[in-house]
């Protein structure tokens, strides 16, 4: 039995989610890094089940993360002192 980690830290959190498949993790993941970024930066919480960080992303959700990446970055110019990079590959070097 697993327990209900979302309803738990929904009210100490900015942003909690259970994310269902690999489309709603890339949506949410750009939406939990702009929540906690925003005005007074905060905790979010994406519980990822272990189902969903098994399954290989397609080529088209690789290029739905990159093109909401740029989307991200560029919408989002003061990110305090949060600092990560997702350099587009050339090559395949991690198999999604």
């Amino acid at each position: 039995q697993e327990t209900d980690i979302v309803s738990i830290v929904k009210p100490i959190t900015k942003y909690a989610k259970l994310v269902k498949n690999l489309d709603d993790l890339i949506d949410s993941l750009f939406e939990a890094f702009s929540v906690a970024l925003a005005d007074r930066q905060g905790p979010v919480l994406l519980d990822v089940p272990m189902n969903v960080q098994k399954e290989k992303l397609t080529e088209i959700q690789k290029q739905k993360f990159f093109n909401a990446y740029e989307k991200f970055e560029s919408s989002t110019p003061n990110r305090g002192t949060c600092q990560w990079s997702v350099p587009r590959p050339t090559t395949t070097i991690v198999n999604f």
